[in-house]
């Protein structure tokens, strides 16, 4: 058997710590209270007015339709409930995303929402959003 000199001993595996054992202040996240999002909801993201404006700008280089197609993505609802909103069949939706995917570097529905979502948050931290509070 080879000799094992240099080897830092193996310790014993901790025990996790028990709800007596936290920290007093510290919430204890258990598996059970971290609940995934719901595939079966599309991501939804409310666009105020100068939110719209500002994305407006900063998609000017996709067409108007392209740009209508993004905020109804960020409406919500299936693609059947977002081609019915749009006017179009469900076939000419995909094409839009297909599209909209292309020019974008996005994958999915879910992608475009965060990029937009991105976008604001950008806009906000630059101040180039600001919203007028009544």
């Amino acid at each position: 058997m080879a000799s094992m000199q240099g080897v830092p001993p193996v310790e014993p595996a901790r025990k996790p710590m028990g709800l007596s054992e936290t920290r007093p202040g510290l919430r204890v996240v258990t598996r059970s209270s971290i609940r995934p999002a719901d595939p079966d909801q599309p991501p939804k993201l409310e666009l105020r007015e100068a939110e719209r404006a500002y994305l407006e700008h900063t998609f000017r280089r996709l067409t108007r339709r392209e740009r209508q197609v993004i905020f109804e993505l960020c409406s919500g609802g299936t693609n059947e409930g977002v081609a019915d909103r749009l006017g179009v069949a469900l076939p000419t939706l995909r094409t839009h995303m297909m599209r909209l995917n292309q020019k974008l570097g996005t994958t999915s529905k879910s992608d475009v929402v965060r990029l937009v979502a991105s976008e604001l948050l950008d806009g906000y931290r630059e101040g180039r959003i600001t919203l007028l509070k009544a």
